[in-house]
């Protein structure tokens, strides 16, 4: 599930305080698992290998669940190539070869099945170039089924901010993230970005252009902080 700049208020302070970087890169997290797969010996890739999980240990957006994927998950989700994580790091300590990430975007290939007066209201003005094609597709109840994009987890690393004094901005991710996922769709196809957050992230998500399409109740314990999701969506464009 997405997460970004209102993840608590304690966040909020400090990622104000910090300096915005604007000298970043994107390193995508396959690039590194490649790279320790071409190391020459086993020493080598075991080194390789825990100073990138002691970099990632580093990495604290102190949403539990968020920061539980990243140390834990994503290595794996990767290789079973499940889904694909991007590193925003500092690019200044990444040319000496320090890996300070400021945040990352985790992305994933996805269908879905949307009614047709869904899709149209999403496309707006260009619901005339596909209007007959929709016509050509979907089951009784209008619904079609269709190739999209899920920005699965949105996140930036607070314990950077506090430590070094530098954080990033979370639209800049999400635009990032947006742009590799149009280069995508222009390749693969694709045509939708699926987001899935909580209520108190529905205005930023609104801010970009996303549109809300359905409220999902996510089963959990009772003291799970955000027991009711919200899913919206836009077009790759």
């Amino acid at each position: 599930m997405s997460a970004e700049d209102d993840v608590a208020s304690s966040n909020r302070t400090t990622a104000d305080a910090a300096l915005v970087c604007t000298d970043y890169t994107i390193v995508p997290l396959n690039h590194f698992i490649r790279s320790l797969a071409n190391e020459p010996s086993p020493e080598r890739r075991a080194q390789g290998r825990a100073y990138f999980e002691e970099c990632l240990g580093r990495f604290e957006c102190r949403e539990p669940s968020i920061d539980a994927f990243i140390h834990e998950q994503a290595w794996m989700l990767e290789t079973m190539g499940i889904c694909s994580t991007q590193l925003f790091v500092e690019q200044s300590a990444y040319r000496r070869g320090q890996l300070l990430i400021l945040g990352f975007v985790t992305l994933m290939p996805m269908t879905v099945d949307i009614r047709r007066d869904v899709i149209e209201s999403v496309l707006g003005e260009d619901v005339e170039k596909v209007t007959s094609w929709l016509k050509t597709l979907g089951d009784a109840d209008g619904k079609v089924q269709i190739p999209a994009y899920q920005i699965l987890q949105v996140a930036k690393n607070y314990r950077l901010a506090e430590e070094e004094g530098v954080t990033i901005r979370g639209k800049t991710m999400m635009k990032q993230a947006e742009r590799l996922l149009s280069q995508a769709s222009g390749t693969v196809g694709g045509g939708f970005v699926i987001v899935e957050t909580y209520e108190g992230m529905l205005p930023f998500y609104e801010s970009l252009g996303y549109l809300l399409q359905a409220t999902i109740d996510v089963d959990g314990e009772q003291d799970e902080p955000y027991p009711r999701y919200y899913r919206l969506m836009r077009a790759i464009g």
